[in-house]
């Protein structure tokens, strides 16, 4: 061969490279529809959720993106309603290149969107959701927040043996479905952990004074008092009990973990206790990088539904990149697969549907931080 054939042939690769990194470099984005609660009583959660899913989204999209694609969020805003939020997932299911949505409301808008994933033929993937699921999950919804009633069962069998109480009174939001579940959770766990119940008062939500469901609770205090709201109503509930003179040690569940919680309530938060899926000093290289991540970020310690959030993206993006092809059901199948997946709350994977199997910790409110009993 010629040596300007030879020459020839060698540009014509390389332009061959050049075409084929332009190709990739120039690739249509890969669409994630994202529907996040940002207005409401909830809207907190929503918020933590979708900054932790914007740092695994860039995270991922600095390495290269899925297949080449970049991710891209189709974000949209249900401001905690549940026909609003049906009407966005009829929305982003209608755009055929959309293979799953993140969905950072509550439990009841969630339970109701789940209905509708089989009929539009979208992966559901829930992030602020934290209720036990009523029946059977179906096979295209997928949870990867806190289950506060998986965390409960690890939670209650330590209350007695590690604090010593005996008994225990609850104070809960009566119209709230995820507030009303625990309470009657909290019902059963307590006696089957040989802890008595003598006492469960209600409130609504938007209440700010309690002192009258509180009064009743001190003229027989427990030793162990349950609060069982979001993160504004239990600190304030946290506060008026100490104010009235009752001295029980609070337990709660998911609006506990969050370090809101921690800044409203303040020195009446101190030995609480809870369970959670996040540790912030967790000592897992991905947890510690997503911590420093999110302070770098946003200034502040990283709460658990901002954790949940990225480790959802994390789990879609491996779930896209393993799925043989982009369509819908490759991509629910893929992530019912998932396993052994390092995220910053641990190791996580999926069996099939439903909930994210992941292991749960006990912690106490120590000096204004969380601290793991072991």
């Amino acid at each position: 061969m010629q040596p300007s054939r030879i020459l020839s042939g060698w540009k014509a690769a390389a332009f061959a490279c050049l075409f084929a990194a332009a190709g990739v470099a120039g690739a249509q984005p890969l669409k994630i529809g994202g529907i996040f609660t940002q207005e409401g009583p909830a809207a907190a959660y929503g918020i933590d959720a979708l900054n932790g899913v914007r740092i695994a989204v860039d995270e991922i999209n600095q390495k290269g993106g899925v297949k080449g694609r970049k991710l891209e969020l189709d974000l949209h805003d249900d401001k905690g309603d549940a026909a609003t939020a049906a009407a966005l997932m009829r929305k982003i299911s209608a755009d055929a290149d959309v293979p799953a949505v993140l969905f950072a409301p509550r439990s009841p808008v969630l339970i109701a969107l789940s209905k509708m994933a089989p009929q539009v033929g979208i992966s559901l993937i829930g992030i602020g959701s934290s209720s036990p699921w009523p029946g059977e999950f179906n096979e295209w919804t997928f949870r990867f927040s806190q289950v506060d009633s998986v965390v409960a069962q690890s939670l209650w069998p330590q209350i007695k043996p590690r604090f010593g109480v005996q008994t225990v009174a609850t104070i809960y939001a009566l119209d709230d479905e995820w507030a009303k579940s625990m309470a009657d959770l909290t019902d059963k766990l307590a006696p089957a952990s040989g802890v008595k119940v003598i006492g469960k008062e209600s409130f609504k939500t938007k209440d700010t004074d309690f002192r009258a469901a509180l009064t009743k609770i001190a003229a027989n205090p427990p030793d162990l008092l349950a609060v069982i709201g979001l993160e504004n109503e239990a600190s304030l509930i946290m506060k008026q009990a100490r104010q009235l003179g009752i001295k029980s040690r609070f337990l709660g569940y998911s609006s506990f973990s969050s370090p809101k919680l921690l800044e409203l309530a303040g020195a009446a938060a101190e030995g609480s206790v809870t369970g959670v899926a996040f540790l912030q000093d967790g000592d897992r290289p991905a947890t510690k990088a997503f911590v420093q991540a999110y302070k770098a970020r946003y200034g502040k310690d990283a709460p658990a539904n901002a954790a949940h959030g990225y480790d959802a993206v994390v789990a879609l993006a491996k779930a896209l990149e393993s799925a043989p092809k982009l369509d819908r059901v490759s991509v629910r199948n893929s992530l019912g697969a998932l396993s052994q997946i390092e995220g910053a709350t641990g190791r996580l994977g999926m069996s099939g549907k439903g909930d994210a199997q992941r292991e749960a910790f006990v912690v106490q409110i120590d000096k204004g931080t969380y601290v793991r009993l072991k």
